[in-house]
């Protein structure tokens, strides 16, 4: 993970993956994924924040069963904005 903060900024780009894997359980041997966040922070208490996930749009999954090979998918590529307010 690489972390860049600059005065109201603060990014971050996060490379996540497996390799290894049984084709018995998993759809793929092994998988790689980015996701990306940029925070702004308005004022002390209120840091707006866009994070994308799974940039690379990669089908994979995290937990594997025998049998039923590819049957618990994670999330396609997404997107959040928001404001978080700390007290």
């Amino acid at each position: 993970m690489v972390t860049c903060l600059q005065d109201k900024w603060n990014g971050q780009i996060a490379l996540r993956g497996a390799t290894g894997r049984s084709l018995a359980a998993f759809t793929s041997s092994s998988y790689w994924v980015v996701d990306v966040a940029v925070d702004y922070k308005i004022s002390a208490d209120l840091p707006a924040y866009c994070k994308g996930y799974n940039l690379t749009n990669r089908a994979y999954e995290l937990n594997g069963s025998e049998g039923y090979q590819g049957s618990f998918p994670m999330v396609a590529r997404r997107f959040t904005l928001g404001l978080e307010q700390r007290i």
